[in-house]
């Protein structure tokens, strides 16, 4: 598959991520190039039945990513960014609400690549 990098990653496994990695995996991206992290084991087996690996580690999931997919509740989002990489790293995608892009660098440093989306399912 052309146009996307070689490996997305989801900071949660909820709904909108789910949806994300079924449209991906839709699109021919194989489950390889996948990876999910959430800190409740049953999201993580619910995505792990669509053959994509997961883990409950923000951090080792963004240090192999190319594309980091903040897909976390807009309460959850200073805790979640607080264990990411700043000021590089991976391109940061961000479905959160509200999050706005002055936000997400506080969190994620001023040299962060940030792009922000709001998807609906």
């Amino acid at each position: 598959m052309t146009g996307l990098p070689g490996s997305v990653g989801t900071i949660g496994a909820g709904n909108m991520a789910e949806a994300i990695l079924r449209g991906l995996l839709r699109a021919g991206v194989s489950p390889a190039s996948l990876r999910a992290a959430d800190p409740d084991a049953s999201r993580r087996e619910r995505i792990e039945a669509l053959g994509v690996r997961t883990t409950a580690s923000n951090l080792e999931l963004a240090q192999g990513a190319e594309l980091v997919v903040l897909a976390v509740k807009p309460q959850q989002l200073s805790s979640a960014a607080a264990t990411l990489p700043r000021d590089g790293g991976p391109l940061y995608l961000s479905i959160v609400a509200g999050a706005t892009t002055s936000l997400l660098r506080e969190r994620l440093g001023a040299n962060a690549r940030i792009v922000r989306s709001m998807p609906n399912t």
